[in-house]
């Protein structure tokens, strides 16, 4: 009775710390994980914030018209404060998941504050002008947003 016991109280406690370990394990906390992924997205020191933009174009815009667009939005870097840097390209890949969007950009803005400063800018009313009047629907051909680090 009593080997059994103790035996017994021996595999309780070898128990019980197999689980203490489990559940302790060196998993990142999520604030760990925003933490990594912040430093990740900073470049001045303060969060960047990327704004993503995917185009459809109407079959019948020429690729000049489209070189265009993309200049006038490229000129915007110099004329609005807070742009870190912009990055453009046309969809290339096997998979097909782009569901006819086939341009697109992203904009590394300096912080919160510069995001609103383009969003009611001269110049960003220019780009958008210049971009609907080429998209598939106006609109319906364009998807935007920020990624913020979480």
């Amino acid at each position: 009775m009593r080997k059994t016991l103790h035996g017994l109280v021996t595999f309780s406690a070898l128990l019980f710390l197999l689980v203490m370990f489990l559940s302790c394990e060196a998993r990142p906390k999520p604030a760990e994980k925003a933490k990594g992924f912040e430093q990740a997205s900073t470049m001045t020191g303060k969060t960047t914030i990327r704004h993503v933009v995917l185009f459809r174009f109407k079959k019948e815009a020429s690729k000049q018209e489209i070189d265009d667009a993309f200049n006038v939005l490229f000129a915007v870097k110099d004329k609005i404060p807070g742009i870190l840097s912009i990055t453009a390209g046309h969809y290339e890949s096997q998979e097909g998941l782009n569901k006819g969007f086939n341009y697109g950009f992203t904009m590394d803005f300096r912080d919160r504050s510069a995001v609103e400063i383009y969003d009611s800018h001269p110049e960003h009313q220019k780009v958008k002008e210049k971009f609907i009047k080429l998209l598939e629907g106006g609109l319906e051909g364009v998807i935007a947003g920020e990624i913020v680090p979480f």
